[in-house]
């Protein structure tokens, strides 16, 4: 079993650092929330969608993951910028077998606040746990039209009356697609933030998903 580490090749900007990372000088700057373009409102397949009107539908990709705004009263990771509006779309992007060289990958971001997309960013291979010599990328790839983001959306908002039994307040933090290491098939990964009901504390869990979106495999209510 080969497990893929993926680096993309660039420099992060500073609004991108982990909270403490920034300067005084660019945490000032970032003060005020940022105006992102779209939300969870318009479904788990916006970030997909609209990194395949550059792409394509045919392209075959290693992951994706869409992430979300989290309230600072909700979020269990900590912010560098102020953060009392939920949902919206924050970061985007996705890494796809470079259609140069079937060897390679190359990474394509969203901008969320403009609709730029920026790429292809250069992304660095590094195998675990396996023979790299045997590694190869095509069964590391998969068609990102076989992944039903509509169907996933609707598996998650089945889940309504149990999320709301335990949680006082939440909220969908990340929605990411990537290969399971052990079967080999695309999986859809759910993540979410919120209060437990019990006791106050924050909590995040997660879920796996079929790539057709109808069965959870694994994580919280499998």
């Amino acid at each position: 079993v080969c497990a893929l580490a993926l680096a993309a090749c660039g420099k992060s900007k500073p609004e991108e650092n982990k909270a403490g990372a920034a300067s005084p000088v660019a945490a000032s700057a970032i003060k005020q929330e940022a105006a992102y373009k779209y939300s969870l409102t318009d479904g788990f397949d916006l970030c997909a969608s609209k990194l395949k009107s550059k792409l394509g539908d045919a392209i075959k990709i290693s992951d994706l993951s869409a992430s979300y705004t989290v309230p600072d009263d909700i979020s269990s990771v900590p912010s560098v910028h102020k953060v009392t509006k939920g949902g919206d779309l924050q970061h985007c992007d996705l890494k796809m077998q470079n259609p140069e060289n079937a060897k390679k990958l190359v990474g394509y971001e969203l901008n969320t606040q403009t609709d730029e997309i920026k790429g292809p960013i250069p992304v660095e291979i590094t195998v675990r746990g396996g023979d790299a010599e045997k590694f190869n990328l095509n069964n590391s790839v998969f068609s990102i039209g076989s992944i039903n983001f509509a169907a996933a959306q609707a598996t998650v908002d089945g889940l309504k009356p149990k999320l709301e039994a335990k949680f006082s307040k939440y909220q969908i933090s990340r929605v990411s697609v990537m290969q399971d290491i052990f079967s080999g098939k695309a999986e859809i990964r759910v993540a979410i933030d919120g209060i437990l009901k019990a006791n106050d504390v924050k909590k995040n869990i997660w879920m796996t998903i079929t790539a057709d979106g109808k069965k959870i495999t694994a994580g919280e209510f499998k």
